[in-house]
């Protein structure tokens, strides 16, 4: 079967997974474009980026246009078979009827009945419902698998205990003034952690590994203002959605690698935010340094967002020492823009369809 002819179900799965693809690889070859934003900039734009991948089922529904890019799918079987039938020449009324009593000849030979007309292949399920429920199925288990995650951070949050002392509050009132933060999160310490994260959505806490009571002062500021920057700008609840979209992408490679920029930006968003605080870069990079040291190869928990990882430590301290790079934050009148640019890159993709 070619796969331009497919139907249905199948036919809108396949119409989605090309736009979805295509899309995602334009961007990525893009990207080199894009080094000289800021990474609040271009967190931005993958994560607009994620949100026209779900969209586009919807968005191909509503377009007022289409573009045609491949072949038409081709008429079914049954209705080549109706106008077949409607080109046959019709019995005239004149044509003698057989008795009924006299049996009519067979014209097959020796007598035998004629064999069935039978496809020579046939699925014994649909491939729309087949490709549905293997999305399906895929699905539950990213969701699953969230679920699980979030009940692992809220069991690693009820057994932290309180982290407290002069020193900490006066650096944690310090650095929410310095990012304008009207509540103060929690501040907790943990013995299963080996580096600072942060959870929790509508009361977020920060948890810091054990030996965090021994930090010098200038490092408990480094980690406190990237840790609250992450809380400023609200990455939990989008690293949340951006991963309830690769949910529905699951299959799609591209889609994880897109939530790997829209992660390592937030990342790098947060740092710009701890330098344009007053930290020093020089610094700043020693306190991150020592933190990725200490915490190994231990990954952090899905529901969370680590201040330091191993994975992207290297392009993340070059960021943090690059003279002139913009570390512009986002703000309304600055994302308007962005979303718009990003909306005119992905509309097209959305308008393509069959050629006429």
């Amino acid at each position: 079967m070619n796969l331009f002819e497919l139907q249905g179900t199948a036919g809108m799965l396949f119409d989605t997974i090309l736009k979805g693809t295509l899309f995602l690889a334009l961007l990525f070859v893009a990207s080199p474009l894009l080094h000289r934003l800021s990474a609040g900039t271009r967190h931005l734009i993958w994560g607009t980026a994620l949100v026209f991948l779900v969209a586009f089922p919807l968005l191909t529904r509503v377009m007022p246009w289409r573009i045609g890019v491949y072949p038409v799918a081709k008429a079914p079987a049954t209705e080549a078979r109706h106008a077949a039938l409607s080109e046959a020449p019709i019995t005239s009324p004149s044509t003698p009827v057989s008795d009924p009593g006299v049996p009519i000849a067979d014209p097959s030979p020796s007598g035998a009945t004629p064999a069935a007309v039978t496809p020579a292949f046939s699925l014994p399920i649909d491939l729309g419902t087949a490709a549905l429920s293997l999305w399906a199925l895929g699905f539950g288990v990213v969701l699953l698998r969230l679920a699980a995650a979030r009940r692992s951070a809220l069991q690693l949050l009820a057994t932290a205990r309180a982290l407290q002392g002069p020193e900490w509050d006066r650096a944690a009132i310090r650095a929410a003034d310095h990012l304008g933060l009207d509540d103060l999160p929690a501040l907790r310490v943990s013995e299963a952690l080996p580096l600072p994260i942060t959870l929790g959505i509508r009361h977020p806490a920060i948890l810091l590994p054990e030996d965090a009571e021994l930090w010098p002062e200038a490092r408990r500021s480094s980690v406190l203002l990237h840790e609250m920057a992450h809380i400023r700008r609200r990455d939990v609840v989008t690293h949340l959605a951006a991963r309830l979209a690769c949910a529905i992408w699951w299959f799609h490679p591209l889609a994880w690698r897109a939530l790997t920029r829209f992660r390592l930006e937030s990342e790098r968003a947060a740092d710009d935010l701890v330098l344009s605080a007053g930290r020093r870069a020089s610094e700043y990079a020693q306190d991150l340094l020592a933190v990725v040291q200490q915490a190994g190869r231990v990954g952090a928990p899905i529901h969370s967002l680590a201040m330091a990882q191993r994975s992207d430590f290297e392009g993340r301290l070059l960021a943090i020492l690059e003279p002139g790079a913009s570390r512009r934050g986002v703000t309304p009148m600055t994302a308007i823009p962005v979303v718009l640019a990003v909306s005119l890159f992905a509309l097209p993709f959305a308008a393509l369809g069959p050629a006429q």
